[in-house]
């Protein structure tokens, strides 16, 4: 279990972590603890973003990231191993490869997921076919993106993106933003949304975009899954871009 807390008398962020004992022993026969650093850092960079620069950590697993982030180390306080009851052996037989043709079997829309840096102003952007629409009251909406994404960091600070369903036609820009260019952005017309802090709209290429402001954050596997409230948007029209197999194609006409 992870916790990150940020405490308003002194501004010392809290980062909590306690393992079952099995995956203690597990974690140092194989790495030395070292596999849940990757959370400790996500989590120094939230704590960060909080205003946090002192850090109390209660905890029974090493940690080595912290001083990356320029926070303190105020107090740790080790926590006793425990004993919970044993997760359900994993005997699934399914392969990455496997799964990514499984989920290749459920045809989608295409978004492009934007948001602005407020660090250095910069934008950024990827194509997503993760799109969810969690809640109509309130308005949620989930998105996932890989731990690897570029976006990740600066979504993580802005904490609010814009979510842009492509319109048919937009086949190139979803490839563009699905790539490593280093300029996705070049030659389209941006907006910046009001409500979004910044986040580019790309009015020319969707046929509808919503603009979010991060309300959780939660760990999903090799992703991080963010829940995004729905403070403004616009339905403007058009054919929906569709994605299957690799294969784009426009919403059929009735």
């Amino acid at each position: 279990m992870l916790l990150y807390l940020r405490t308003l008398q002194d501004a010392v962020g809290m980062c909590q972590q306690q393992l079952r004992r099995s995956e203690i022993e597990e974690a140092e026969r194989r790495d030395g603890l070292r596999g849940t650093q990757r959370e400790y850092g996500i989590g120094a960079q939230i704590l960060k973003d909080l205003g946090v620069r002192k850090l109390r950590l209660l905890t029974n697993s090493k940690h080595q990231l912290v001083s990356l982030y320029d926070l303190e180390v105020v107090d740790h306080v080790p926590l006793d191993a425990i004993d919970l009851p044993f997760a359900t052996p994993i005997t699934n037989a399914m392969t990455g490869e496997r799964y990514r043709e499984l989920a290749g079997s459920f045809p989608t829309g295409v978004t492009i997921v934007t948001t602005r840096d407020p660090s250095d102003g910069s934008v950024k952007g990827l194509t997503s076919q993760t799109f969810v629409g969690l809640s109509t009251e309130p308005p949620l909406i989930m998105i996932s993106l890989a731990r690897t994404s570029r976006t990740v960091p600066a979504l993580l600070r802005a904490r609010s993106f814009v979510v842009n369903f492509l319109a048919a036609g937009a086949e190139e820009i979803s490839e563009r933003f699905a790539s490593k260019d280093e300029d996705k952005f070049r030659g389209l017309t941006l907006v910046p949304s009001a409500v979004a802090g910044g986040a580019p709209i790309l009015r020319d290429q969707a046929v509808a975009y919503a603009e979010c402001t991060v309300v959780e954050v939660h760990e999903g596997g090799d992703h991080w899954i963010f829940v995004g409230r729905v403070d403004g948007g616009e339905m403007r029209g058009g054919t929906p871009l569709l994605y299957y197999r690799r294969t784009y194609a426009p919403w059929p006409e009735a």
